[in-house]
């Protein structure tokens, strides 16, 4: 910082930089979550530790640092302090060269400010540094972020911009974005400085007294008020701020700290943020630069299901690079078609059914006629026969017994569940507990075992139970409600009303998916508006095309999700359903529309092995016609010829689902045997003449 003193860049022709020792920052890990939320498995287990997709939570905060060049962490802990401590000495991270964990254990902080003031009393943070919360999963590069800090505090020597804050551009309604960190951010456009901090998921607009506007109007060329950032919980911070801190007892965390700069009641300082912008919509792949929070229960689905999905790549559980020293053992994921996530030493009935977006951990055992979807099995779990699970998260050692129901809930480690138990939407099964034999529970319970019960807890009934209904201080943490916990209404009568495998339709049930329910439901409405327009003739191509492309925009999905959600609706529209090629031949420019990308061949795959599986879960009325349905998609040059040889080549003759396939096998040897099939200059016509129309009988 002194080099430069004495000659001026602009007459010496020197320019000042920024080094590489100017980069190399500490970091202060907030362990502590400071709230409830997570009750009652936070009751044995502190949020920071909670397996995300079968990885504890800080693996992911280290491993982002660690990317990032951070040399030491400081962990501040003040609940389960201990057991955190414990955890990073057995890490991996306690053995590397190049990066270091020290612990700070304090038990008198209850918020994040006085976890601040306690490490300004203790002095070991004396240049700018990485702020983070535990809770945290990301993938931004902080290079820029650190670089735009230091220049505004080297480089431009303006000593009164102190901590600069990490936001993520992410619309108001993502799965990934969490209500309760729904701000309106006002920012100076030239140099990033926050104007503006409402804090308030239920502000609409900005009221300006005349002195903000006033003060905006005359010192900043060019304001713009934003709403479609969200808190990435990261901030380059400057030893001033633990001061500032040390002086305001008023602020509990970053975000009031900052209210309280742009509020001037804290005079001579300012904040600024560094946005990370969305990336363009190409529909290939998911942004590199992804962040979230595990805040509540519905972040700790959607956070694990964006892990599954690959939003976090390369934090996925196929790298395995977050669980190399995790329990002693290596982590050993390999990755299957539709999301699947299996370990070594994991074993799987012949007649048990895994479905997508699933996690199974090593010496995990699931019995015959056991049905799996979009769910995590921890490691060492026992799962018996025709068991039911979707939307679940197990952690390690759980058992459940034969002909258990399990749908849309967590179950803490250790967690015995007998016979014939039901456990509906929204319940927390806290660790150790026991559910005896054919106990149903309401949903959204809260069940402890007994040893955590408060002494006015409710036992639990049931042959064998051994555990109580547990009401946290404050009351029920898992909101019934709104986008906490699930995204639409309780009161929706079609839930109610589904059919009995409802516990399996996966993306109509998962909390992440949530958001592709609302999406497909406007793509549906809006094909069905334009069917029956046409009353049977020429579609509005050009007007559906604009209004399904807007409805992409707005709830940010890919092309390939825009064409399986008007598939959905196309598949609805004959009533003969026989005669699907008829209405795919007449919708075909909608469809080639979203399909023209440059991966549209693996998109093409993809939509048959998602045509497939929903004939065999959901839609199972094609699931005898699928050679019709295939005929369909290669006459109305949809999907060709030779990606369906592909997709027929690659299937597992020994998988449930290959059935649908083998019915089809008449038209796929035709299309074999006329050069591959290309669509371009060929129809099915030829196969017509000798097809019979029932293909799975021959």
């Amino acid at each position: 910082m002194a080099r430069g003193k004495g000659k001026k860049g602009g007459k010496s022709g020197q320019t000042r930089t920024l080094g590489p020792e100017h980069f190399k920052l500490n970091a202060l890990l907030l362990a502590d979550s400071f709230d409830s939320f997570h009750k009652p498995l936070s009751l044995r287990t502190p949020r920071c530790l909670f397996p995300v997709a079968n990885v504890p939570l800080i693996e992911y905060t280290f491993e982002f640092l660690a990317s990032n060049g951070i040399q030491k962490v400081f962990v501040f802990a003040s609940s389960h302090a201990d057991m955190i401590k414990n955890y990073i000495l057995q890490s991996r991270w306690s053995r590397m060269a190049d990066f270091s964990v020290e612990v700070v254990i304090s038990h008198k902080a209850r918020t994040a400010g006085d976890a601040l003031r306690e490490m300004y009393s203790k002095g070991v943070l004396e240049k700018d540094f990485v702020l983070i919360s535990g809770d945290v999963v990301s993938t931004i590069d902080l290079k820029p972020v650190i670089a735009e800090h230091l220049t505004r505090r080297i480089l431009q020597k303006d000593k009164e911009s102190i901590v600069t804050c990490v936001f993520r551009q992410v619309p108001p309604t993502h799965p990934s974005r969490p209500s309760s960190e729904d701000v309106l951010l006002g920012v100076d456009v030239d140099d990033s400085q926050i104007l503006s901090y409402v804090r308030d998921s239920d502000a609409k607009s900005l009221q300006l007294d005349t002195h903000t506007l006033g003060t905006w109007l005359g010192g900043h060329k060019k304001v713009k008020l934003r709403r479609d950032v969200m808190d990435a919980r990261i901030a380059i911070c400057a030893p001033e701020v633990l001061a500032q801190f040390q002086d305001n007892f008023d602020y509990p965390d970053v975000p009031h700290f900052v209210q309280g700069i742009v509020n001037e009641e804290i005079l001579s300082v300012k904040s600024h943020c560094y946005v990370v912008q969305k990336p363009g919509r190409n529909g290939i792949a998911p942004t590199s630069q992804y962040s979230s929070r595990v805040t509540n229960w519905r972040m700790y689905r959607a956070v694990t299901s964006d892990i599954v999905n690959r939003w976090t790549y390369p934090m996925v559980p196929d790298q395995n690079l977050l669980g190399s020293y995790y329990n002693g053992s290596v982590s050993t994921y390999r990755v299957t078609r539709h999301a699947i996530y299996k370990e070594k030493d994991v074993s799987l009935a012949q007649s048990s059914k895994i479905l997508g977006e699933t996690v199974i951990g090593a010496g995990s055992t699931i019995g015959k006629n056991s049905r799996i979807s979009h769910s995590i099995i921890g490691r060492h779990c026992m799962i018996g026969r025709d068991v039911v699970m979707n939307n679940v998260i197990l952690w390690e050692h759980v058992k459940i017994d034969d002909g258990a129901v399990l749908n849309d809930c967590v179950v803490g480690e250790m967690v015995h569940i007998h016979p014939n138990v039901k456990i509906p939407r929204g319940s927390i099964i806290g660790s150790s507990a026991v559910i005896g034999t054919g106990v149903t529970l309401e949903p959204f319970a809260m069940v402890v075992a007994g040893e955590d019960a408060p002494p006015s807890a409710e036992p639990l009934g049931g042959e064998g139970s051994d555990a109580c209904l547990y009401t946290p201080p404050g009351g029920n943490n898992v909101p019934k409600k709104g986008t906490e916990y699930v995204e639409r209404e309780e009161e929706e009568d079609e839930d109610e009303e589904s059919s009995e495998d409802s516990e399996m339709e996966g993306a109509d049930t998962l909390i992440y998916h949530s958001q592709t329910d609302k999406f497909r439901r406007e793509v549906y409405e809006t094909v069905m508006r334009a069917e029956e327009s046409s009353n049977g003739g020429t579609v509005s191509s050009e007007s559906v095309k604009l209004e399904v492309g807007s409805l992409k925009l707005v709830f940010d999905f890919d092309f390939l999700q825009t064409v399986e959600a008007v598939m959905l609706a196309l598949i609805e529209i004959p009533e003969d359903k026989f005669a699907i090629t008829k209405t795919l031949k007449r919708w075909a420019k909608v469809v080639n529309t979203f399909l023209e990308s440059p991966n549209r061949k693996n998109d093409e795959k993809e939509l048959l092995y998602f045509l497939q599986e929903l004939t065999e879960t959901r839609i199972a009325t094609y699931s005898d016609t699928f050679t019709d349905l295939l005929r369909g998609l290669f006459d109305s040059k949809i999907i060709s010829g030779e990606q369906m040889i592909e997709w027929a080549d690659e299937q597992d003759v020994n998988d449930e689902i290959y059935r649908v396939v083998d019915k089809a096998g008449s038209f796929l040897d035709w299309l074999r045997n006329n050069e591959g099939g290309s669509g371009s200059d060929t129809d099915s016509s030829g196969f017509s003449d000798v097809y019979s129309g029932d293909d799975g009988d021959q």
